[in-house]
């Protein structure tokens, strides 16, 4: 009977997988204070804070993409504002659950991730080829290339041991 034996990640891996660790829990902290910021609009004219926020960052609200977000948010109400927000917020906490696993370089974290970042591909494959973009797809190129990495990891980390000899 063969047993699978767990060998720590090389430097090299480490290094890579705290990089990516790190990056999860930089979105996490993002998409907290994307959250925070959707329930502090709650009560509020959300067309009237989508023209103050074109104009504090230097978009004409005309322009066809803001056009847009100004006629799909302006139309929330507070209950799907809450409820984006509910989203947000858990989103937020797949990636804190896998950042800070990945900084303690748990196996769990590592097969976490994997199973996230394939299973959001489709999903980024499917708004691409709607409307497609270069900065879709570089996104879609980054998240192909962590997950080839992350498999690559975790084949290399896990090899069969030999069948045990019984003594006697």
């Amino acid at each position: 009977m063969s047993q699978k034996i767990i060998t720590p990640p090389s430097k090299v891996e480490s290094r890579w997988l705290v990089v990516i660790g790190a990056v999860k829990l930089l979105k996490a902290l993002f998409l907290i204070a994307l959250a925070f910021a959707a329930l502090g609009m709650l009560h509020k004219d959300l067309t009237v804070e989508c023209y103050r926020l074109s104009e504090f960052v230097h978009v004409d609200p005309e322009n066809a993409f803001m056009e847009r977000v100004i006629q799909k948010v302006g139309g929330y109400s507070d209950t799907t504002l809450k409820h984006v927000s509910e989203f947000i917020f858990a989103y937020a906490a797949i990636y804190l659950i896998e950042g800070i696993g990945l900084l303690r370089r748990k196996r769990w974290a590592e097969w976490m991730t994997t199973v996230v970042t394939a299973s959001f591909i489709p999903i980024e494959l499917w708004h691409f080829w709607g409307h497609p973009s270069w900065g879709k797809a570089a996104v879609i190129a980054l998240n192909v290339g962590i997950l080839i990495y992350l498999i690559r990891v975790l084949r290399h980390t896990t090899h069969r041991a030999p069948d045990a000899i019984p003594i006697g």
